[in-house]
């Protein structure tokens, strides 16, 4: 969800990625009918690190009709994405309503949850804004070596993320998930 290069057709080697690049994806994820939600799933390299997060939800809202799933890299970044959002959508309680964005929020397996982390899954709350618990244990590392212990893992990190979600605001949207690896 965060690719930071990219192989263009017929090129023997990556390149670093640019917002060219998620132009490119966001009208592309338009025209499939297929995909019912886009992703901000690159990170441009021709802006500073610490905007990537907001340009990268610029241009989904800009190219593509279509619910994003995002995410912020940055303490400072979640505000002005929620803003975006609102802008967009008319106001934060028609965001509400009708959420625009999921923002991912994954646990920093084993068990851990970041200050960045717990601070979007608490505004995500507070705003209703759908937040997706998204654990990637490595099998072996920071996981149980086994599926089956990875998902109990998995189980427990997304448990512990829906708890500090839902002890802000019970009942807001949030969305279970993983990745084991």
């Amino acid at each position: 969800s965060s690719a930071l290069n990219i192989l263009d057709p017929g090129a023997a080697s990556p390149r670093e990625a640019v917002c060219r690049d998620l132009e490119q994806l966001a009208k592309l994820t338009g025209a499939l009918a297929a995909y019912k939600i886009q992703s901000t799933a690159i990170v441009p390299s021709d802006v500073p690190r610490e905007t990537a997060d907001r340009i990268r939800l610029f241009y989904a809202l800009n190219g593509c009709a279509k619910p994003i799933v995002t995410g912020t890299f940055s303490d400072d970044g979640f505000e002005p994405m929620a803003r975006m959002l609102e802008l967009v959508r008319g106001g934060a309680a028609q965001l509400r309503d009708y959420p625009l964005a999921i923002f991912d929020c994954c646990a920093t397996p084993p068990l851990k949850w970041s200050k960045l982390t717990v601070s979007v899954l608490v505004e995500c709350a507070r705003r209703g804004i759908p937040a997706e618990i998204i654990p990637v244990p490595l099998c072996g590392a920071t996981a149980p070596v086994t599926l089956d212990g990875s998902l109990v893992q998995i189980a427990a990190e997304n448990l512990s993320g829906i708890a500090i979600h839902q002890l802000v605001n019970p009942g807001a949207p949030v969305i279970w998930g993983g990745c084991p690896m």
